[in-house]
């Protein structure tokens, strides 16, 4: 089985579009697979992000960093759900916050509203710490899996535990690793993933 792990920038466009690319070669891919959306947070993410958009929007700081921690808890706590729920409910977020600069209120009613959530569970368990953990379990595993910045992608064969780092989005190269037809590639590193 393959598994994809792809480390995003929650407030990125170019990290939504890939999401997108991504969740359609998982539904479309011949072999077993698992896609894992990774939120990196950090304060250099969290610093240059907001440099950027405050650039182009007007934004309070205090604001966007509630809004981007609450966004990777909300996406933590929908993912119980069901991995998939996760993902759409991250990827209808981030199009609704990125593109159509709704409030975060706004955009949670929509996605409670329209049942990619079932807004009974997700508000009783939103602010359970568990999902604080789990961000911070991410954090461990970019570190473990050498990840560094956002838009990077790591694909893991569990049958022969070999792992491989793609430190620049290639849909292409995505698809031949996954399909075994070329391990290593340009902006590529195998890693070694501990049994």
């Amino acid at each position: 089985m393959i598994e994809i792990y792809f480390f995003t920038n929650l407030f990125d466009k170019n990290c939504y579009k890939n999401e997108t690319l991504l969740e359609e070669l998982h539904n479309n891919l011949p072999i077993k697979n698992k896609l894992y959306f990774i939120p990196l947070i950090n304060i250099n993410i969290i610093e240059n992000t907001f440099n950027t958009l405050s650039k182009k929007i007007n934004l309070d700081r205090n604001k966007f960093i509630t809004t981007i921690n609450q966004l990777a808890l909300d996406f933590k706590s929908a993912s119980f759900q069901g991995q998939k729920t996760g993902r759409t409910f991250l990827t209808n977020a981030q199009y609704n916050l990125i593109f159509r600069h709704d409030s975060y209120k706004k955009q949670l009613s929509f996605q409670e509203n329209n049942g990619i959530i079932d807004k009974k569970l997700f508000e009783s368990e939103r602010n359970n710490k568990i999902y604080v953990e789990e961000l911070i379990n991410d954090q461990n595993l970019a570190k473990e899996m050498h990840v560094s910045l956002p838009n990077q992608t790591v694909i893991v064969d569990t049958n022969n535990y070999e792992a491989i780092l793609m430190k620049k989005f290639n849909y292409q190269n995505i698809c031949n690793v996954c399909l075994h037809k070329n391990m290593c590639t340009v902006n590529s590193k195998i890693i070694h993933i501990k049994d």
